[in-house]
This record gives structure tokens, C-alpha cells and sequence, in this order.
């Protein structure tokens, strides 16, 4: 699994709200990135696991 600075280097910044949406979209590009075999994308994977 590559470190998360590989998929999304980027510094950090004085604002706190847009370190925490980069960290959010450094995930969602991390697990994307590991779901790729499956064609799956994250958010296709958390509605597939939905009870509802």
C-alpha cells in the first residue's frame, strides 16, 4: 500500500477546514486507489454495504 503523502502530496495549510477536506480526499483517493481491481469506487462500496 503506498503512504498516503505518495497519492495526495500536498502541505499543510494555516486553515484547518481545508486540512481536514484534504485529508478527506486523501482518503477517498487512497481507498479508491486500493479498490481499483474491483471497479469499484468507495462511495460504491459504502451504498453496496447499506442495510437500508
Amino acid at each position: 500500500m503506498k503512504h498516503i503523502c505518495e497519492i495526495y502530496p500536498k502541505t499543510p495549510s494555516v486553515c484547518n477546514c481545508l486540512n481536514i477536506r484534504r485529508a478527506s480526499r486523501a482518503v477517498t483517493q487512497l481507498y479508491d486507489q486500493e479498490l481499483k481491481s474491483s471497479g469499484l469506487t468507495i462511495a460504491q462500496l459504502g451504498l453496496l454495504r447499506h442495510p437500508g
